[in-house]
């Protein structure tokens, strides 16, 4: 991982991965399979997603995309992601009511989008 996106998380007072987690990067990074990630509420599932979809961007030179349930959850994911993706040059992009571009940049990034309106 770059290491400005590194200062930015660890700006956001991500200091640390829990075990867990370094175990689910190590496989993502050695794997080119899709994977499932289930852990109790609270222990890091969020975080996780997004250093594999930053991964895949990276090492793949692919999109991610990340659908949430709630339009506020797509305005919080935004303006969090933009703040590490840019220390990639990676884009992030948000999909939620008339909101979004279409068609999407065809260029490595993350696009976050929800059902609802």
């Amino acid at each position: 991982m770059p290491k400005g996106v590194v200062n930015a998380y660890y700006e956001r007072g991500v200091k640390i991965m829990y075990p867990w987690q370094a175990q689910a990067m190590d496989a993502i990074s050695r794997s080119r399979s899709n994977m499932v990630l289930t852990l109790p509420t609270s222990a890091g599932k969020t975080f996780s997603a997004e250093i594999a979809m930053l991964h895949c961007c990276l090492t793949r030179n692919k999109t991610a995309l990340l659908v949430v349930p709630y339009v506020a959850l797509v305005v919080e994911k935004l303006a969090a992601l933009s703040r590490v993706a840019k220390q990639a040059d990676l884009y992030v992009a948000g999909y939620h009511g008339p909101h979004g571009r279409l068609p999407p940049l065809r260029r490595p990034g993350i696009l976050i989008a929800t059902p609802e309106k």
